[in-house]
């Protein structure tokens, strides 16, 4: 191939080249033109609202009953006579166990003879003593015989007082064979069986033989902190956790007054019928400490603080500002505000997140 064919064959090569090049540009569309900033999305924001709010709060409470009462033995013996278990109603002075007691029977056979005795002998000595009188009105014995008459009735008297009391101590005792029940309730323990030797409880050696609750009354006992002490009072109300959706309805029935030196805490009580909880529990109590109701309240997350106070970022002409507010109380939720904005107030919906004073802001008001 010559020179000059050479040359030719370059420059029909990169005019093909060209050629191909514009026809991939034409085949290609235009680039998009480059999109616009989005618009800064609005901020969510909220009206102060009339509503009535709440304060409260919580803490564990226990749950006790009316009345319990450990029974102990006042006498050692031998369990004679086991009548209830756990779980069965008593009233009042019923007999739950007798103790086997054999001296103390022996010991009431002879202070009976004993009484009986002393009564007869001053009842022989006082007619003795009418004859003397007799005898002295008439001058038949002498002042001293009738001053003897008298004594000696006298002794007989105060030995038939005496045989009478110590019939009396052996009446208790034995009356101590007896475990009653204190009141109309439950027993809950019973930590004896028929046959088994028990002490006496003044010996310190004892444990109790019965355990007896009145559990168709119970008391909720609330260790209040000293924080809230102040504010709670007898009649406020109260609510109780179950462990359902279904919270016992009560009211505070009453409180100590002053907060307990070991754990600064204050008791407070509260009396609710028997069967949804039980004794020995816990639960979880919700005292109301104020109720506001029809005041303007705002969402506890619009409320801001600082050590310039409470705040909240309210918006007017389209920009943020500042405004200084008062709060009362606060269900954990809602907030009252007392001063410092409107009911038609804008106010964004987040403090903590709002953007600086003066900054321009679009919004869309919960409804």
């Amino acid at each position: 191939m010559t020179m000059t064919s050479s040359k030719a064959l370059s420059m029909a090569m990169g005019a093909g080249v060209l050629i191909a090049g514009g026809l991939w540009w034409h085949g290609q569309s235009a680039p998009a033109a480059t999109s616009a900033p989005a618009a800064a999305s609005a901020l969510d924001a909220v009206h102060p609202a009339r509503a009535d709010i709440a304060a409260s709060f919580e803490a564990d409470a226990s749950i006790e009953p009316w009345q319990s009462a450990d029974l102990f033995a006042k006498v050692s013996g031998y369990v004679a006579d086991m009548r209830v278990d756990i779980g069965d109603k008593v009233t009042a002075g019923q007999v739950l166990a007798t103790i086997r007691l054999p001296e103390v029977v022996h010991e009431l056979a002879e202070d009976r003879a004993t009484l009986a005795a002393r009564r007869a002998e001053l009842s022989l000595q006082q007619i003795t003593q009418k004859r003397q009188e007799e005898l002295y009105r008439a001058k038949g014995i002498t002042d001293q015989a009738m001053d003897e008459a008298k004594a000696h009735t006298s002794i007989a008297h105060a030995q038939a007082d005496l045989a009478a009391a110590t019939l009396a101590k052996a009446q208790a005792v034995s009356a101590y064979t007896r475990i009653v029940a204190p009141f109309a309730g439950v027993v809950t323990r019973r930590m004896v069986n028929n046959g088994a030797f028990i002490q006496a409880a003044t010996n310190g050696l004892s444990s109790p033989l019965f355990t007896v609750q009145q559990v168709d009354r119970l008391r909720v006992m609330v260790a209040v902190p000293a924080a809230q002490a102040a504010a709670v009072r007898k009649g406020q109300s109260a609510t109780l956790s179950t462990g359902s959706d279904d919270p016992v309805k009560a009211s505070v029935t009453r409180t100590a007054g002053s907060l307990d030196q070991a754990t600064r805490t204050m008791m407070a009580e509260i009396d609710i019928p028997g069967g949804r909880l039980l004794a020995g529990g816990f639960t979880r109590a919700r005292i109301e400490t104020a109720r506001h109701t029809g005041v303007l309240g705002l969402p506890n997350a619009a409320i801001g603080k600082d050590d310039k106070g409470s705040f909240a970022m309210a918006v007017i002409g389209g920009k943020v500002a500042r405004r200084a507010i008062t709060t009362g109380i606060t269900d954990g939720k809602l907030t009252e505000i007392t001063d410092g904005v409107g009911a038609g107030d804008v106010i964004l919906a987040n403090a903590k997140s709002a953007p600086p004073v003066d900054n321009a802001v679009t919004v869309k008001v919960a409804p």
